[in-house]
């Protein structure tokens, strides 16, 4: 019989695979302590913008979304769904405001203890794997944590280091040449190519 998370698995939805399978991650070790590493040698710094600056979307996307938007809200109002409304409402805020503030130039440092983030420490031992994305222009190294809360953290870099960082990172943590697509980001790219052409 088949259950509900092996289609889930199977989907990419969600990954509950045995631990240890993928043979390329690496074991976390259980009782990891940031003293034992000794003494710090800094490999490489940069500072860049906290996060990709989005110039806007195509005016024919917008209108398409914004038709799509008020329909689903009358839908929405006609069920009395009001929490609902409120919910994605919150969301396009979010999504307005993060437009419209720039983001901050903050320092990025890359060490034999791991990697930070404007003073937010993440140790090598916290990395499961790393690949570069290009989106807009913008080039970023995306970090794949193994466990917590974010899963992924996004590096913005300078195009000239990205040679210089893949190799100190090929040292200690896993490389995907391509980056992996659950089915909910292959699904979104599909509509959003859709909407587009």
């Amino acid at each position: 019989m088949i259950k509900l998370q092996q289609i889930t698995d199977l989907l990419g939805i969600t990954a509950s695979r045995q631990a240890g399978t993928l043979s390329a991650e690496r074991q976390i070790p259980s009782a990891f302590d940031p003293e034992t590493l000794g003494p710090k040698e800094t490999y490489i710094t940069w500072e860049a913008l906290s996060r990709p600056v989005r110039t806007g979307f195509n005016s024919k996307l917008s209108r398409t979304f914004m038709i799509i938007g008020i329909v689903v809200a009358l839908i929405l109002v006609i069920l009395q769904e009001f929490f609902l409304i409120f919910v994605i409402a919150s969301l396009i805020f979010v999504t307005y405001v993060l437009s419209k503030t720039p983001p901050e130039a903050i320092k990025y440092e890359v060490s034999s203890h791991g990697v930070s983030l404007d003073g937010q420490q993440y140790y090598w031992p916290e990395i499961s794997r790393f690949f570069f994305t290009t989106e807009d222009g913008h080039h970023s190294m995306v970090l794949e944590m193994a466990v917590g809360v974010p899963n992924r953290l996004f590096l913005t870099i300078i195009p000239s280091d990205t040679d210089k960082l893949k190799e100190i990172f090929m040292s200690r943590v896993h490389y995907l040449e391509t980056p992996p697509q659950s089915f909910m980001d292959k699904t979104y790219q599909s509509v959003l190519d859709k909407f587009s052409s």
